[in-house]
């Protein structure tokens, strides 16, 4: 048995390593862990090739990805130490891992820079997990999942220590997320003895379980499942702009517009316009989607100057245009078009690319 004196050890350096974020950093809490963002709520990130503690993000890197820059008086906490970067200044790090924003990202929120180069991270802090439960990115947000990209649930009422989980004729569409025999409570996971014998985790003392609706990783078909079935969410999936919503397509959920209208970004837009579609082709095929003067952006929607110099939407730094040969709701025709090739260009926005990365 461990002494008091080595308990007492143990908790200081929980605790030391558990230090409040500096002033020049904002936490949010959410069910995926800790998410953080500069005093302004920008989006904080790593990068990869960091190395011992020092910044390989300058120059130019560093235009891109502004370093976060601490104050004079600044001092190192627990998890936050400060490294020294090539002209004197000292930038914050969250466990050995100095901290940038990302220049592109248009507002608080923004997380356009996750995933980039597969080397740019958001700064995040992961809530406890057993092994083996996947934090999977759906159309309803983050959610807890199976290693296998299973989506779990909960059941409205359920609690680990009622005697009435589901069973019997309830198991038919439902599987108990099975625990290991030896399974330990971890953050918010517990273990729950079932009559059966089986060992089920339970988050937040609510038993979970897969559907047998879901065929492939990502999928939420039994979410709302009987007014009481819903995905284990995390994080609900950031809202879209007011006027536009989601729509059925050959493709899945596209982004449309309040009468249904598929949307289109095109990326390198100014590149790819100049050559693939000059200005008939872009007067003949695309109609641009206005944005209303003074209208703010939100997340990684913005407002961008057009080419008739008017506000328009744009989703990840990309221009929005509407396809005049889409007669319908859900008609796609616009897809990969570029000058008529129809072989690159305009892509339809994917319900999908809304989802961000799975941890």
């Amino acid at each position: 048995m461990l002494s008091r004196a080595v308990l007492v050890a143990v908790s200081l350096l929980a605790a030391a390593a558990q230090a409040a974020p500096p002033a020049d950093v904002t936490v949010r809490e959410t069910g995926l862990g800790a998410r953080y963002t500069d005093a302004k709520g920008k989006s904080l990130y790593t990068y990869a090739k960091d190395n011992d503690g020092q910044s390989l993000c300058i120059d130019r890197c560093a235009q891109t990805w502004p370093p976060l820059i601490a104050g004079e008086t600044a001092a190192p906490a627990g998890d936050w130490t400060l490294v020294t970067r090539p002209d004197g200044a000292r930038q914050w790090a969250f466990k050995g891992r100095p901290l940038y924003t990302y220049s592109r990202d248009p507002a608080p929120g923004a997380t356009m820079g996750d995933g980039i180069q597969e080397v740019w991270r958001l700064a995040l802090d992961l809530a406890p997990r057993p092994k083996g439960i996947l934090y999977q990115g759906t159309l309803s947000g983050w959610v807890a999942a199976t290693s296998g990209g299973a989506t779990l649930y909960v059941r409205d009422g359920e609690k680990d220590s009622s005697a009435k989980l589901c069973a019997d004729t309830c198991l038919r569409g439902w599987r108990p997320a099975a625990a290991p025999a030896i399974a330990n409570p971890i953050g918010d996971w517990s273990v729950v003895a079932r009559a059966d014998g089986v060992s089920q985790w339970a988050y937040r003392h609510q038993p979970v379980y897969v559907s047998q609706d879901d065929t492939v990783p990502g999928d939420v078909n039994a979410d709302g499942r009987d007014g009481k079935w819903h995905a284990l969410v995390l994080e609900a999936a950031p809202a879209l702009p007011n006027g536009f919503k989601l729509g059925p397509s050959d493709y899945g959920p596209i982004v449309v517009d309040a009468q249904g209208m598929t949307l289109y970004s095109i990326p390198n837009y100014n590149a790819i316009s100049k050559t693939l579609c000059l200005a008939d082709c872009l007067n003949t095929y695309w109609r641009p989607v206005p944005a209303t003067e003074g209208t703010k952006p939100s997340g990684n929607w913005s407002v961008m100057k057009g080419l008739d110099g008017q506000p328009q939407w744009a989703y990840r730094g990309e221009l929005l245009f509407m396809h005049t040969r889409d007669k319908r709701p859900g008609e796609i025709e616009g897809d990969r078009f570029a000058s008529g090739t129809g072989n690159f260009g305009w892509d339809v926005i994917q319900a999908t690319s809304l989802i961000g990365r799975s941890f």
